[in-house]
């Protein structure tokens, strides 16, 4: 399997001089890297380089070309031009292979390699004039101008080797294992190197000669940092995390001194502590041993908490809410607007009911999930009860109708009772006028009875009747806890709220009300 440094270019952020990035062609510059616009150089370096290795190992050669050509553009290496030529060596473009093997000579001419990389360029010249010639207009063909497999021919991939001493100006020398000096120069260095041990060896007048051992991997763009007399060595530290943008502290847990993922740096060999954080994650905190001879890599993944955030927004200042059937809190003004009353609150992860009430206005109930490490932004308009005047209006005419129907009813009783009686005596006349009082008073029982029994169904319709709309919500789509500018746990309100809250005619025409429009 391989490894993951392969085809990977590790960033320093030390140093502060930089000189500007030459053109395509030129040799490769001895400027220091803290300066940001180098960073970012080699950070894109390193992402068309490691796209370049991903390309080449698919088989698409041409394609991994053009990403080391992309590499070279962002920062150019004599390294990168050799790959190049490789590349074009496998996909059988025996003329692009042939100008970019040259040019790596024309900028390494004492290249200990030279003698073999101009006998290959002579093989390939010898191959593409014994293939047959194309008939005429069609394309140039893919020709076999090699018999190494491509992981053969990967293995040959060059590495950039840069070291930056303090003070600068030591002259820097790399052997290989036979102590033989296959680059040098004055630091800051860099050097185009195969795939192998080396040792670097430091000299300089005013300080004791220094030696350590590197091993270089394939297409690998490598930093070391020497602080001369002190005894104090650098490794390269390179740290990743799964979450874009999350922070990372080395040996120092604190917020001044964060980095951000991805990061790459010298570090002093040896252990070295590294915290890696981010809003809505659980910090990770992982163990790394740096070594002069190899990059080290520390690859984090990180977990989200497993609590999230309700923001609570309503138009009902002092209006309550409940989660899950629990009393939670009150919603208030202040902070989120004019007119709006809000909330936060820290729940687990999962599913919740939440129900906001207010004196006068109907309930609003709604289940939600809250996501582990967002914010949910549930939003409710309260909309009045309908008023029950008229139901009660129509109840109390009614009973005071049934009273009086029941009022007339016993007068006319009393009115028949008392012509029975004289009836039975012998003593009624025709023209008795109780006779028609008491049809009078039936009458109007019958009458008030009929009106209270009318005016008590429409008391009923208007006590059960409701014209107004349900309280209403709307829920946003979730946020990362990283999303959300100047997050902090408990957070405090937004600096603009997200609703609109204007006066309105309610609908029952009684006064004004709020209207949250969302």
């Amino acid at each position: 399997m391989r490894r993951t440094v392969l085809g990977g270019l590790v960033l320093w952020s030390l140093w502060a001089a930089a000189a500007p990035v030459p053109a395509w062609g030129q040799p490769e510059t001895s400027d220091a890297p803290g300066d940001p616009a180098v960073a970012a150089a080699l950070e894109a370096a390193r992402r068309h380089m490691e796209a370049g290795e991903r390309l080449y190992g698919e088989g698409a050669f041409a394609d991994a070309a053009q990403e080391f050509l992309l590499a070279n553009q962002s920062r150019p290496s004599s390294a990168f031009i050799f790959n190049v030529g490789l590349c074009y060596l496998q996909a059988g473009d025996g003329p692009s292979a042939v100008r970019y093997l040259r040019r790596y000579v024309e900028l390494e001419p004492n290249a200990p390699d030279r003698g073999a990389v101009e006998e290959r360029v002579r093989e390939i010249e010898a191959a593409m004039e014994a293939a047959p010639p194309p008939p005429e207009g069609a394309p140039t063909p893919t020709i076999t101008i090699t018999q190494e497999t491509a992981e053969q021919t990967r293995r040959q991939f060059k590495s950039s080797v840069n070291v930056e001493t303090e003070p600068a100006g030591a002259r820097v020398f790399v052997e290989d294992r036979a102590g033989v000096v296959v680059a040098e120069g004055a630091s800051p260095m860099s050097a185009s190197v195969s795939e192998g041990e080396y040792v670097l060896r430091i000299e300089h007048a005013d300080f004791a000669t220094e030696r350590r051992p590197i091993v270089v991997e394939p297409s690998v763009v490598y930093v070391y940092v020497f602080r001369l007399g002190q005894d104090e060595f650098y490794g390269m530290l390179r740290v990743i995390a799964d979450v874009e943008g999350a922070r990372i502290f080395v040996d120092v847990h604190e917020e001044g001194a964060a980095y951000q993922t991805p990061w790459q740096g010298p570090v002093p060999v040896g252990e070295h502590r590294v915290w890696v954080e981010r809003e809505g994650y659980e910090t990770a905190e992982r163990t790394v041993t740096v070594e002069t001879s190899r990059p080290a890599e520390l690859r984090v993944e990180l977990e989200r908490v497993d609590w999230g955030e309700l923001e609570l927004l309503t138009n009902v200042d002092g209006a309550t809410y409940e989660i899950d059937g629990h009393p939670a809190g009150t919603l208030g003004f202040g902070g989120w607007g004019d007119g709006i009353a809000g909330a936060f609150e820290v729940l687990p992860a999962g599913r919740h009911a939440v129900t906001v009430t207010a004196e006068g206005m109907k309930d609003y109930t709604e289940t939600l999930e809250i996501g582990r490490g967002q914010r949910t932004k549930l939003l409710v308009r309260l909309n009045p009860e309908p008023s029950r005047v008229s139901a009660w209006v129509s109840f109390g005419v009614a009973a005071a109708l049934f009273a009086a129907g029941g009022a007339f009813g016993g007068v006319a009783l009393d009115l028949h009772n008392d012509v029975e009686d004289d009836l039975a005596a012998g003593r009624l006349d025709n023209n008795d006028p109780r006779l028609f009082d008491g049809l009078l008073w039936s009458i109007g029982a019958d009458i008030a009875f009929v009106g209270g029994a009318v005016l008590a169904g429409l008391g009923l319709y208007y006590a059960l009747r409701d014209p107004l709309p349900d309280s209403e919500g709307r829920r946003e789509e979730p946020q990362d806890f990283a999303a959300i500018e100047g997050w902090a746990p408990s957070g405090l309100p937004p600096d603009e709220p997200a609703v609109e809250v204007s006066p309105t005619l309610g609908p029952t025409g009684f006064g004004l009300g709020l209207e949250v429009r969302f």
